[in-house]
Parts: structure tokens; C-alpha cells; sequence
């Protein structure tokens, strides 16, 4: 099928734990395609939709070590990137049917590749 990945998951994005930043405005939703920060703890999200969670959400936007370095953004990028290449790496890893799925499938038994399974 086709997946669905939101702009910026590739680099750990974060939005500071705000439910629903649609109208938090860009001091939230800043992606920093440099890798130097992924916007962690830059504030407590909007009090509309939030607020019952802020004794939640502020230690732990206020907790360094949840905050990753840019080493880590980097290496969750080329993990994404490995992701990519597998997925093109054959048609099979795109099928777009339940059916072309289907055609494709063998089952196995352990038979299969342990001859002496009972």
C-alpha cells in the first residue's frame, strides 16, 4: 500500500506534545532541516486543547535527555532513508490491492524450513 508519513517525522519532528497544533502557529510547527534542534521543548503547547495536560507535559519538555542531539536526528534520517530503499528496493514492497496481495502469498508451515518439525 501507500504509507503515510507527516512532514518532518523523518527528522523526529516535534510539535512539544500540543494534540493538535493546526492553529499553534509556527513557533510550534518550525521544521529545521539544518538538524539542529527538532523544535523539543520550545514551550508549553496552546492551553484550548492542552492545558488539562501541562503537569504531564512540562517536566517533560523541561527534561534535557528528551531532547535529541543533532546525531540522533541525523541517524533517525538515515534510517528513514534505509526504509525508503528497502521499500523500492521491490514491487512487492508496493503492492496497492488487498488482491495483488493475495496472488502473491504462500503459506508456510515449519515444515518449510525445518524438516524436522512436528
Amino acid at each position: 500500500g501507500i504509507p503515510f508519513f507527516h512532514c518532518g517525522d523523518e527528522i523526529l519532528r516535534s510539535k512539544s506534545l500540543d494534540r493538535d497544533s493546526y492553529n499553534s502557529g509556527d513557533w510550534l510547527n518550525r521544521i529545521d532541516f539544518s538538524y539542529n534542534s527538532n523544535n523539543w521543548g520550545v514551550g508549553l503547547p496552546p492551553k484550548e486543547k492542552n492545558e488539562k495536560n501541562w503537569p504531564l507535559i512540562r517536566p517533560r519538555l523541561a527534561d534535557p535527555s528528551f531532547k535529541p542531539q543533532k546525531s540522533h536526528i541525523l541517524a533517525a534520517l538515515e534510517n528513514f532513508s534505509d526504509v525508503l530503499r528497502i521499500r523500492y528496493s521491490s514491487p512487492l514492497f508496493r503492492l496497492r490491492t488487498a488482491n495483488a496481495i493475495q496472488v502473491r502469498r504462500r503459506h508456510m508451515s515449519c515444515l518449510d524450513c525445518f524438516p524436522n518439525c512436528e
